[in-house]
């Protein structure tokens, strides 16, 4: 089975400004990736005539494109109400869905799929998510003032000792429809691997 790729752009600005960076080829940095995804069913959700109208008429781009229900327009739309929307268009069920952007060129097929079947191997994880490693010093504060989250500022360790903090990179969501409906815990899956 092919895994299914689903990527939602919410504007024509962001993604005029993709058409503008190139890479060595000359090639606009969103087709350069939408190439990469030959091995995957990719879906691609825009609020955009203008996408729609440039990822349509490209046939290097092998997806399908649709523009967005108007009750799903606006900035207060979530990304978990398009997905939600794309599983119900589709009537897709019990599949594994890789949600990524289209501002990834970067992000290879190769990594998409390891996260993929990572999500595949049994695991009791409803989601695997891209996540960058921190190991540094980090502070958060609050109405009472500055306080260490990793850390202990009276006995300092080198920070390749610290235990690692996990930020959320949005490179990709995986996710199994089935799970996401119930919605229950994630996994961290590294980015770039």
């Amino acid at each position: 089975m092919r895994p299914k790729v689903f990527i939602p752009t919410r504007n024509d600005a962001a993604f005029a400004c993709l058409d503008e960076i190139r890479n060595a080829e000359g090639t606009p940095l969103w087709r350069a990736f939408l190439q990469t995804l030959g091995e995957f069913d990719v879906f691609i959700d825009t609020d955009s005539e203008p996408v729609l109208k440039a990822i349509e008429t490209d046939p290097t781009c092998r997806c399908r494109v649709f523009m967005r229900d108007s009750q799903l327009l606006g900035d207060d739309v979530t990304t978990n109400d398009l997905i939600a929307s794309f599983l119900d268009r589709y009537w897709i069920q019990h599949e594994t869905v890789i949600q990524t952007h289209i501002t990834h060129p970067f992000l290879t097929p190769r990594t998409l799929r390891a996260a993929w079947e990572f999500l595949g191997v049994g695991a009791p994880n409803d989601s695997v998510m891209s996540v960058d490693v921190q190991l540094k010093r980090i502070w958060s504060s609050d109405a009472s003032g500055h306080f260490p989250i990793n850390h202990n500022p009276m006995k300092l360790r080198r920070t390749a000792q610290l235990p690692p903090i996990y930020s959320e990179n949005s490179a990709f969501y995986v996710f199994t429809a089935e799970r996401f409906r119930a919605a229950g815990t994630g996994v961290i899956f590294r980015f770039p691997c």
